[in-house]
């Protein structure tokens, strides 16, 4: 993060005037040593003792400079660290506003539009029950009855956008939650010929509300089998970091997010897809933000994409990373 220009240039002109000492200490030894020549008769000695003195002096205030600028380089240091701290929180609290602003207009919607979904859905499903078995309309209802359920699916998603609620934090196994949401995507990869690789560090129980976490997972398990080629290949890997958290990545094959999205994916019904929700993502993140967690998007060009997701063993406690979003 580069500091203000005005601020910036302000501290090229002291690191300046820090070193103009220095020049003037040796430009006052080189002036006086030759004005002042060593007296006649006087011995060696006295000529290589005053080029001596004058070149301590010359030593002592090269090295008071030099604390100096040390101390002006960290200065310098910590304000572009701090600035960077207030952009990074300006920019999480325009996140907040823009996602409670669509949080009140997607719950207004989805309440909206449930109620009079539901009443459609009983009497077109009362009329399927009335024709007879062999009627060719039945068939016609069926379709109508799974494309109402789809929107039910997005009217849900959109609550829990809305709405979601606060984690039930118990001691939690986060391999064998990430196991059981593989399992319950294995058959759909296996009909779109994807393998599914695991590959799980035993780790310290976590302190996180399980369903919550399965459900994070699943939406990225979900995109990555969308974003995933035939014959590609998603794998599923934890570790137990150094700094105090505990990490899980999944990575997809085939082509990677392309540059500039790794942060928009999170955004609330941003897609790629064409019959995407734009959703699953950003109500993953919301999740993993409620375990004090942060979860990120990389993309490896060719080489496909990963979603990093760390948490601390316990909530609050955000180990010796930075928590950059996020």
């Amino acid at each position: 993060m580069s500091l203000d220009p005005g601020l910036r240039r302000r501290l090229y002109l002291l690191r300046l005037l820090i070193v103009l000492p220095v020049l003037v200490a040796g430009g006052f030894a080189y002036w006086s040593y030759n004005l002042f020549p060593t007296p006649s008769g006087a011995s060696g000695v006295w000529g290589e003792w005053r080029l001596f003195t004058l070149l301590l002096l010359i030593g002592l205030v090269a090295a008071g400079a030099g604390v100096v600028m040390s101390l002006v380089n960290r200065v310098v240091r910590a304000l572009e660290d701090r600035e960077a701290d207030l952009s990074t929180s300006q920019q999480q609290l325009i996140t907040a506003d823009r996602l409670a602003s669509v949080g009140m207009m997607a719950a207004s919607v989805a309440h909206e539009v449930n109620n009079p979904l539901t009443t459609i859905k009983v009497l077109i499903h009362t009329v399927h029950e009335k024709l007879p078995k062999t009627d060719p309309r039945r068939a016609d209802l069926d379709i109508v009855l799974t494309e109402i359920d789809k929107i039910k699916v997005l009217i849900l998603r959109l609550l829990q956008f809305a709405r979601p609620r606060e984690p039930e934090f118990s001691a939690v196994d986060l391999n064998s939650i990430l196991s059981r949401v593989v399992d319950l995507i294995r058959p759909q990869a296996q009909a779109q010929k994807l393998s599914v690789r695991e590959r799980y560090t035993p780790l310290s129980p976590l302190r996180a509300d399980g369903p919550l976490l399965g459900q994070a997972i699943l939406n990225i398990l979900l995109n990555a089998l969308d974003a995933t080629p035939a014959g590609g290949t998603i794998r599923v890997s934890t570790d137990g970091g150094s700094d105090g958290l505990i990490h899980a990545t999944i990575h997809n094959t085939g082509d990677g997010l392309a540059a500039g999205l790794e942060e928009r994916v999170f955004d609330p019904f941003f897609t790629t897809k064409a019959a995407g929700t734009g959703l699953g993502l950003s109500i993953g993140r919301m999740i993993v933000d409620k375990h004090a967690g942060t979860i990120r998007a990389v993309g490896h060009g060719a080489n496909g994409t990963s979603f990093e997701i760390s948490l601390p063993s316990q909530p609050g406690d955000t180990g010796d990373a930075a928590h950059p979003h996020r």
